[in-house]
């Protein structure tokens, strides 16, 4: 009688996967502060905390060295205190909980102190979370803003990318972002940073100057007394004053300049006996009779334009119910410019501007051949377009930057500046933005620039400034 053969069974095909992690989680949860079954207390400021040497050694090595390396005094404890910045101590409790269930919640004000604690005892995975975090909530009301706080901490800790994101979100929400509560409180090395550079966007540079100044009346002038007086103060002063892109001021400007600069010169004359600004003593300076940027000394690179939103060099374009606008239809304005920052020129440009916010329409036509005709359709080229045309023949040498906006929490900003020099000559006349947004981006309600009650307004800057030639 010959075998039987028994078919080999695929297990994996026959059995059923279970996954109870859940469960397990919550068991472990339940291990959480229990004073029973803890083998380790943590004590932070006035708080005891009960854990376990195995849950804090497998979610941190840093916790993994200290309570096992025998030249560690705390592996020899069950009571370890550890050192924590206050607001670390306020949200240790949460740090704590994450390690035995994964879970965390995170706002503006939690997340800054959460990050630090992920950092220091090496929680990758927590400090992902953060990350991941800020970079999608950088916008909030004036009084809530902790993006200036995220960049600092992004730059000492090597956050690369957060960096780069938030830098990216107040460089081009300068404005809004003097007018938050957290200005007063940014490092000096940042505040100059932004200072020098020329692609902050803002109101007008007397609004910089201003919020410069707040700035220093809150962290420089306090601090300057007969006893208390440091020469790395008025320096630091002075590079923040210098900053300032007098040649790019209109003459009503420089008026309110020069009285602010004037006080804090008499202030600091009275105070330390220094003088700050001799310059503001002269007849040129009280009279304005010099050429603007010579008022106060100044450093080559500043005399680059930033990008103005004020009404000069400004023009906003709103489409309400975008999604209503007929494929391929043109949105036009019209709008006019300084030739130059020169404050004696009356001389403008005129520009016209043509908006594609459904596509672009190339209407179908026969096109004539040696061997035939062929006709060729109507069709809509799928791109979000700016055209920008000159009315002159002359040669404009100019910087064209689109700022796109958006709304989260309530917030208007801008997502997205786009920075283009253009030549205008006789033969070339219009210059094209293309793709501000992805097309799909305005055929969603999700969009990201999208304003509005509905979500179904699109809205954009357009700035045009004179690249050469600035002071004449």
């Amino acid at each position: 009688m010959g075998s039987i053969k028994v078919p080999k069974l695929d297990l994996e095909e026959f059995g059923h996967q279970v996954d109870n992690s859940t469960s397990t989680i919550q068991r472990l949860y339940q291990l959480y502060c229990d004073p029973v079954l803890s083998d380790l207390q943590l004590i932070v400021g006035q708080k005891s905390y009960y854990a376990h040497k195995l849950i804090l050694s497998i979610s941190s090595d840093v916790f993994k060295t200290m309570l096992t390396s025998p030249t560690w005094p705390e592996a020899y404890t069950d009571k370890i205190y550890l050192e924590e910045e206050p607001q670390c101590g306020l949200v240790f409790e949460d740090f704590l909980q994450y390690l035995y269930t994964g879970k965390i919640h995170l706002s503006h004000t939690s997340v800054l102190p959460v990050i630090i604690l992920a950092d220091k005892y090496n929680i990758s995975d927590l400090s992902a979370v953060c990350v991941e975090y800020m970079c999608n909530h950088l916008i909030a009301p004036r009084t809530e803003s902790c993006v200036l706080s995220w960049l600092n901490y992004s730059v000492m800790c090597n956050h690369r990318n957060l960096e780069k994101v938030c830098e990216s979100y107040i460089t081009a929400n300068f404005q809004y972002v003097m007018e938050t509560d957290e200005f007063l409180t940014i490092s000096s090395d940042l505040l100059l940073k932004f200072l020098k550079s020329s692609d902050i966007v803002i109101t007008s540079e007397i609004s910089l100057y201003q919020y410069a100044m707040k700035w220093v009346e809150k962290n420089i002038l306090p601090s300057i007394k007969p006893e208390t007086y440091s020469p790395e103060n008025l320096n630091l002063l002075k590079q923040i004053v210098s900053a300032i892109r007098q040649c790019l001021m209109s003459r009503e400007d420089l008026l309110i300049l020069q009285n602010g600069t004037k006080q804090i010169a008499e202030y600091l004359h009275k105070v330390t006996g220094v003088s700050c600004f001799p310059e503001t003593n002269s007849e040129e300076y009280q009279n304005l009779k010099s050429p603007v940027s010579t008022l106060i000394k100044t450093t080559e690179h500043n005399t680059s334009p930033r990008i103005y939103t004020c009404d000069a060099w400004c023009t906003e374009i709103r489409v309400p119910n975008v999604n209503e606008v007929q494929p391929g239809e043109i949105l036009g304005a019209f709008y006019s410019t300084p030739s130059s920052f020169n404050a004696d020129s009356d001389e403008s440009w005129d520009w016209h501007i043509d908006l594609y916010p459904r596509g672009v329409l190339f209407r179908g036509c026969m096109m004539i051949g040696h061997y035939g005709n062929h006709s060729i359709d109507e069709v809509i080229y799928e791109r979000v377009r700016l055209a920008i045309s000159s009315n002159s023949s002359d040669c404009r040498s100019v910087k064209v930057t689109v700022l796109v906006y958006g709304l989260q929490n309530g917030v208007e900003y801008v997502v997205k500046a786009i920075t283009k020099t253009c030549l205008f000559t006789a033969e070339h006349v219009i210059h094209h933005v293309n793709d501000l947004v992805a097309f799909s981006d305005l055929e969603s309600k999700q969009s990201p620039f999208l304003l509005g009650e509905h979500h179904n307004e699109f809205k954009i800057k357009i700035i045009i400034r004179p690249f050469s030639s600035l002071i004449t």
